[in-house]
């Protein structure tokens, strides 16, 4: 857990050094969402998660979005976007997302697309896990520390593996590089300390 607090704590002190963004643009445009959609898709290339198929992109309202997860027979009520692998594999998105927020949740889905087919079975906290690491590097290339930080402060509220495995894939990225991450996630069922 110390890691996790040097971490969280490091990343405060580039929030505070960098501040904050001012107000960004909405995406309410079809045309919008598929230029960061792709931009989504460039930076996980770049973390060697690449899928190495189209994924379609529904941009959607969020009541869509709710209603269409529901029907899985699981709840929307909470549900931002998601990734589903079938009939026809997609990524659903809202329409109505600042730039920033609409790439960062693109990653998170495209993690959960490559996972899908370059990945074991996994627990549900090595899945999230994951997603979320990737989702704070996405916020953090756009130089949002402040919602990379709040985003693994979400995911230490949420479920305590996704924060564990967030956090050691951080660190194995940090001693070891982005091989050692892939190997990791290739290798690993279920998160062990």
């Amino acid at each position: 857990m110390k890691a996790v607090q040097k971490i969280i704590a490091l990343l405060l002190i580039v929030a505070a050094f960098h501040g904050t963004a001012s107000a960004e643009r909405t995406i309410d445009k079809e045309e919008d969402a598929k230029v960061i959609y792709a931009q989504a898709k460039a930076f996980v290339a770049r973390y060697k998660m690449s899928v190495p198929r189209d994924v379609i992109m529904r941009f959607e309202t969020r009541d869509q979005i709710k209603a269409d997860y529901s029907r899985s027979g699981r709840s929307g009520e909470h549900t931002l976007a998601y990734y589903q692998p079938h009939s026809p594999e997609c990524i659903c998105i809202p329409e109505g997302l600042e730039e920033t927020e609409f790439f960062a949740t693109a990653v998170h889905e495209l993690t959960h697309a490559w996972q899908s087919s370059e990945c074991p079975i996994q627990d549900r906290g090595v899945v999230e896990g994951a997603a979320y690491w990737m989702t704070s590097k996405a916020y953090a290339q756009k130089g949002r520390t402040d919602r990379a930080v709040r985003c693994l402060n979400r995911c230490s509220g949420t479920d305590p593996i996704e924060c564990k495995v967030a956090t050691k894939l951080e660190l194995l990225y940090r001693e070891k590089g982005i091989d050692e991450v892939i190997k990791y996630l290739k290798t690993t069922t279920r998160y062990a300390e």
